[in-house]
């Protein structure tokens, strides 16, 4: 939604993109035997997660307080299409929210699971992933579209070093948390040698 109002539609169809990209890849994974990885090595994988979103979600937060230290001009900002080097990076962007976000995997394999129970006629998985991909792409262009428009961009315009500011508060301080309860978790599992 931020970048629909501070940089435009092109740069939210690109963030969006990326988003679904992962989206898809995760639901495809969880219905073809993630979740069976992840209840075999559940921890070793939830902990690299949680590492990889900290870490991402700690360069969140560098990039807000950025922003919200040069407190650009997003009216302006927002009127120029991106170039093709950032329609790459705000696509980049978009993969890297979702990759690195724990609740996105679990969420799916809650999905699947709900959906594949035992005796399930084998197209079930194709249902699931067809209507998902017909509504992420519904949702997040509809993000794209509604917060691109002026009267919703006006007043983030307006406000905007004030949320860049509390983003990079909220983003450090969960980023933090996520990598230190990965590095408890880690000191757990060695004391005990699970």
């Amino acid at each position: 939604m931020s970048t629909a109002m501070s940089r435009g539609r092109t740069a939210a169809f690109a963030l969006a993109a990326g988003v679904i990209t992962i989206s898809w890849t995760w639901a495809t994974l969880a219905s073809t035997g993630l979740a069976a990885l992840l209840l075999t090595y559940p921890k070793t994988l939830y902990a690299i997660q949680i590492v990889v979103g900290g870490s991402y979600l700690i360069y969140l937060a560098v990039i807000a307080l950025r922003a919200a230290l040069q407190g650009k001009d997003l009216a302006k900002l927002a009127e120029t299409q991106p170039s093709r080097a950032e329609f790459r990076m705000f696509n980049r962007r978009g993969v890297l929210i979702h990759v690195a976000n724990p609740k996105a995997v679990m969420a799916w394999v809650a999905t699947i699971s709900l959906g594949l129970q035992p005796g399930a006629p084998a197209y079930r998985p194709f249902v699931i992933l067809l209507g998902y991909a017909v509504l992420s792409v519904i949702i997040f262009s509809g993000y794209a579209i509604v917060f691109s428009f002026p009267v919703m961009s006006r007043p983030y315009a307006n406000a905007q070093r004030w949320i860049d500011g509390g983003l990079a508060l909220f983003f450090a301080g969960a980023g933090l948390t996520l990598v230190q309860r990965a590095i408890t978790e880690a000191g757990g599992y060695l004391a005990t040698g699970r």
